[in-house]
Order: structure tokens, then C-alpha cells, then sequence
């Protein structure tokens, strides 16, 4: 279920802004994943997120380009597009509902094709596992700077009570 207020008509002009845009959905499986298949992703929660700062290093995912292409951005490459990627980041700046992640060409940062992606933070806790999702790739920081200044993530945490009432409305039907 895609976010009520989201639409993509309202994201133009300085993208930079660290906003709110709504840029969030949820997907529902048919079948449960197996733990031994693939881990758990385990979202942040409210206190944990007051631990995310400007510079803590992040881990992002994603299936998009990792150089824009100058011809046309919007068409994939075959040799580098549909591969997931990984890489060592950070959040380089922090607003309420977004945070920028990676800051130029010399850091590693998200692209055309990423989004949706998660973006994942350690953070300090009692529990077993202290990965966490923080972030979900929204859009590039810049429009005339393409991917060249990183991507915008939607704040998890931001959302937390409209994926809490979402979720249990889809387990309930």
C-alpha cells in the first residue's frame, strides 16, 4: 500500500530541502520469508532512531545505476543495471522525515534505479541483532546534480505509526 499523501507531482523544484514527500509504501507477501533463506530486516523504532546523526556510517542496497549515464539517465544499463549493489556510506545531512546519504561523486551514494532500497544503520542495543532500517531511497538530492550528490532516503522512523496501522489492517483482512 502505497502512502495516501504521496504524490510524485509534488517533488519538483529544490529537491535538496529535506521535506516531507510521504515517499513510502509497504508491500505484502503471499508467503512468510524463511529465516533460512534470508535474514530478518528489523526497522528502527523511535528510541533507537534518536541515535542516527550527520556522518554515522550507513550500509545501503539497491538495483539502480551506480554511475548516471549521461546520454539518457533513465535507461538501464544491461551490463550494470538489475545487480544488487551494496556499499559503505553515510548520512551527511538529517532533517525530520529525510536524510541525505553519501554527499558527492567521491562517496558511495544511490542512483537511478535505488529506489525503494533500504539503507541500514548498527545502532547500540541490548538485543541479539542491531542492524536496522533506517532509511528507504526516495529520490536524487539534486536534480541538476543528478546522482552525483547522493540520494534523499524517507526516514523510517517518521512513519513508524502509519506502517504500524497499515500492517495490522493487512494482517487483519
Amino acid at each position: 500500500s502505497m502512502h495516501e499523501d504521496f504524490d510524485i507531482n509534488n517533488m519538483s523544484g529544490d529537491l535538496s530541502q529535506m521535506t516531507n514527500f510521504d515517499d513510502i509504501s509497504l508491500i505484502y507477501l503471499d508467503e512468510p520469508i524463511d529465516p533460512e533463506e534470508r535474514h530478518y530486516a528489523y526497522v528502527v523504532t523511535s528510541e533507537e532512531d534518536e541515535q542516527l546523526e550527520e556522518g554515522m556510517d550507513v550500509y545501503i542496497l539497491g538495483y539502480g545505476m551506480r554511475v548516471p549515464e549521461e546520454e539518457n539517465p533513465w535507461q538501464p544499463d544491461p551490463e550494470n543495471s538489475y545487480k544488487r549493489y551494496g556499499g559503505d556510506s553515510f548520512i551527511n545531512e538529517l532533517g525530520e522525515a529525510e536524510m541525505q546519504i553519501g554527499e558527492d561523486e567521491t562517496t558511495v551514494r544511490k542512483c537511478h534505479g535505488d529506489s525503494g532500497g533500504p539503507t541500514y544503520a548498527e545502532i547500540e542495543t541490548d538485543l541479539s541483532v542491531a542492524t536496522r532500517v533506517i532509511g528507504v531511497t526516495s529520490r536524487a538530492y539534486s536534480a541538476a546534480e543528478d546522482c552525483y550528490l547522493g540520494g534523499v532516503d524517507v526516514r523510517v522512523s517518521y512513519h513508524l505509526d502509519w506502517i504500524e496501522e497499515h500492517m495490522i489492517e493487512a494482517c487483519d483482512e
